[in-house]
């Protein structure tokens, strides 16, 4: 286990471990994104292939555009 910085740059990757976050001591550790393994991603480094989950962030923008239609469809009730 590393301990890492206070501020953190990630992704989601397929392969990578999941990031805890401990907001002190006595408490236990919230998993940052449940179910999904990040890359820690503060100092660039150049790869050929990132390993980057797709299916996640595919996912969050059909959210995303699922709200804002939805949102437009109850203004347009109006």
């Amino acid at each position: 286990m590393n301990i890492q910085q206070q501020l953190n740059r990630f992704y989601v990757c397929k392969s990578g471990a999941y990031l805890y976050k401990q907001k002190n001591t006595k408490s236990t550790p919230d998993n940052v994104l449940k179910g999904y393994g990040v890359e820690i991603f503060n100092n660039f480094v150049e790869k050929e292939d990132y390993d980057i989950n797709y299916s996640f962030y595919l996912k969050k923008i059909n959210d995303i555009i699922y709200n804002i239609e939805k949102y437009q469809k109850q203004l347009s009730l109006f």
